[in-house]
């Protein structure tokens, strides 16, 4: 008898379809979580933990990236199982069975670089936003807004300060006892205890 002409995958679908679920279910919200470290530590300089982002956040950040990286995946793998039905590859089953693992990890791995890299983009576009006076778009649940911040006292403990009261800072919320800002002219983040500060909304360019 000939060798079967079902793919390795449809032979083992039975049980690699159910065992990815979880693995999905585990690796989208992780990767999500990378999104928004990338977008908050790399654009603003703001730990990730200073910022509270619901978890379906988390996996709707992931979707797109995750999404191509797995169709880009599907589409070698039903490359090579074309190439196999057509008897394209039967002298050459060695450097099939090794290097379509390796293209399959090598396009999953640049979409993965992609979605990195368009956080940063994201993060960009949101500097320009607020250098220019305005509130950046939401990114996947982390919503900054331009503030006034005045201290109430003269002296007063600021991380990575000085904090600037002449001028909008942005910020993506309070995280505990404390603000975290980001100054568009220094290009630098800072933070204050909330109980040492009056944050305002930003009603125009200057702050009073």
């Amino acid at each position: 008898m000939g060798s079967s002409p079902h793919s390795w995958f449809s032979r083992n679908a039975n049980w690699v379809v159910p065992a990815l679920v979880p693995a999905l279910a585990l690796s989208l919200p992780w990767f999500g979580g990378l999104l928004h470290t990338t977008y908050l530590r790399c654009g603003f300089g703001i730990p990730s933990e200073a910022i509270q982002v619901s978890v379906y956040w988390s996996y709707a950040a992931s979707l797109k990236p995750v999404g191509i990286a797995a169709g880009l995946a599907l589409v070698v793998v039903s490359f090579a199982g074309w190439m196999r039905h057509y008897h394209q590859w039967v002298n050459a089953r060695g450097v099939v069975r090794v290097g379509v693992p390796l293209m399959s990890l090598f396009v999953v791995g640049i979409t993965l670089v992609a979605g990195l890299l368009g956080a940063q983009v994201a993060a960009s576009r949101a500097q320009t936003a607020a250098a220019s006076g305005r509130d950046p778009a939401p990114y996947y649940g982390v919503e900054g807004t331009l503030v006034c911040v005045k201290p109430l006292n003269k002296e007063i403990a600021v991380f990575n300060g000085p904090l600037a009261t002449t001028r909008p800072l942005l910020t993506f919320g309070p995280s505990g006892d404390r603000i975290w800002l980001w100054d568009p002219q220094r290009g630098k983040s800072l933070s204050a205890r909330l109980e040492d500060v009056v944050v305002t909304e930003k009603t125009s360019r200057a702050c009073d």
